[in-house]
């Protein structure tokens, strides 16, 4: 059902039949009804409202309705049609076979090219320009998926226009890019025996649902002859746990030339013939190399779910908390110490210490001066060296 719904979608704009019946054949398998409204298919400008899908293969039987329709276009000065807006509003589809339901509040896709939604674009996308569609931006919210199961929630979903930059030679670079779920939320079926755990789990926090939050943004800065990257990316469980993110490294202007300009590599990575990727390995990975690490920050943060698990461990093994947290340290220390024997007992300190107390643990890497990948691989062989060499640090506040 769901491919068929969002066969809807792709469909629905550049279908060829008249509107004055308001009824609409989208391919072999769906159709489309409106009481009210008109789009015009030569400008796929037009409104429409009470909106119905019908289900072709099993007698029109209706599969889903929304209450309106909006799309907005004009043509660019090489005649293509630039869909403005494509907007969806209180959409709902259900699949009584498969014995589930969709509800979403609005779907909204802004400045694309309308080539993506013809019915032939599946046949040539391994031939398409993916960069037509740089700048389209979607927003999608009120989302809410039932079966018997599980019911899932998004508040959420956006991904806004990248903004771009260009270098001195021309070339055009993503300057800015962010991406964001808000809220998703997980509810099992409390009948359902594989999701037990979970159930315990959540309980044991004062939530009902697996709720969390996803959030990414990247930024890139032109500084001649390199590209400073920062990544960020963010994931909040509500009243568990928090995991955030920081990558911040350096890119060789020669590097990125690599890979944005070398067509036959891109199209290797396209058709994912990975085989013929064998000739490209030795590049791929001198250019990899050449990239340069300024810091990294991983960070776990105990929302509310720590005490609990600590108590569930102790409960199976019979044993105390404290005594929990004292193994947890034994056992840290035995696995770190092959590896790093100078700096075991500190780094399991610090763990245990995040184990007994929540707060954050932060694990970071800041070396003095940029060092190239392929100079800190070399340094792993020795990780005691490594550590002090890197700057990595771990601490638990």
């Amino acid at each position: 059902m769901l491919r068929k719904f969002f066969l809807f979608l792709l469909f629905f704009v550049f279908s060829n039949q008249t509107y004055a019946e308001k009824f609409v054949d989208l391919g072999p398998s769906l159709k489309l009804s409106y009481k009210t409204g008109n789009i015009d298919t030569n400008t796929f400008n037009g409104f429409a409202s009470d909106i119905s899908f019908f289900d072709k293969f099993n007698n029109d039987e209706i599969i889903g309705n929304a209450k309106t329709l909006k799309i907005e276009s004009q043509k660019n000065k090489d005649g293509q049609v630039i869909i403005n807006l494509f907007s969806l509003s209180e959409i709902f589809a259900y699949d009584d076979e498969f014995g589930f339901e969709i509800v979403i509040d609005k779907i909204s896709i802004r400045d694309f090219n309308s080539a993506i939604l013809k019915d032939n674009f599946a046949e040539d996308a391994a031939n398409y320009d993916l960069l037509k569609h740089k700048n389209f931006s979607f927003n999608i919210s009120g989302v809410n998926f039932k079966n018997n199961e599980f019911d899932l929630g998004i508040k959420k979903i956006s991904l806004p226009k990248i903004k771009y930059g260009k270098l001195s030679s021309g070339e055009e670079f993503a300057q800015e890019t962010s991406f964001e779920i808000k809220e998703i939320s997980f509810t099992a079926n409390p009948s359902n025996i594989d999701l037990l755990p979970l159930n315990v789990i959540l309980a044991s926090i004062g939530q009902q649902s697996l709720t969390l939050d996803l959030n990414t943004y990247s930024e890139v800065f032109d500084k001649g002859l390199m590209l400073k990257i920062i990544s960020k990316l963010g994931l909040n469980i509500i009243g568990g746990a928090a995991l955030n993110i920081e990558l911040d490294y350096s890119v060789p202007i020669e590097t990125f030339s690599y890979f944005s300009n070398n067509q036959s590599l891109i199209d290797e990575l396209q058709t994912q013939n990975f085989e013929n990727l064998d000739n490209f390995n030795n590049e791929i990975l001198m250019e990899l190399g050449k990239i340069q690490l300024n810091k990294v920050i991983f960070q776990i943060e105990d929302l509310g779910v720590r005490k609990p698990l600590i108590i569930m461990a102790a409960s199976n093994m019979g044993m105390s908390e404290e005594d929990v947290i004292n193994m947890s340290n034994e056992m840290i220390q035995s696995v770190l110490f092959p590896f790093i024997p100078v700096n075991a007992e500190k780094f399991a300190d610090n763990i245990s210490k995040f184990v007994k107390q929540g707060g954050k643990l932060t694990f970071s890497i800041n070396p003095q001066n940029p060092l190239p990948i392929i100079s800190s691989m070399g340094l792993l062989v020795m990780p005691d060296l490594a550590i002090e060499s890197l700057g990595i640090k771990l601490l638990a506040e």
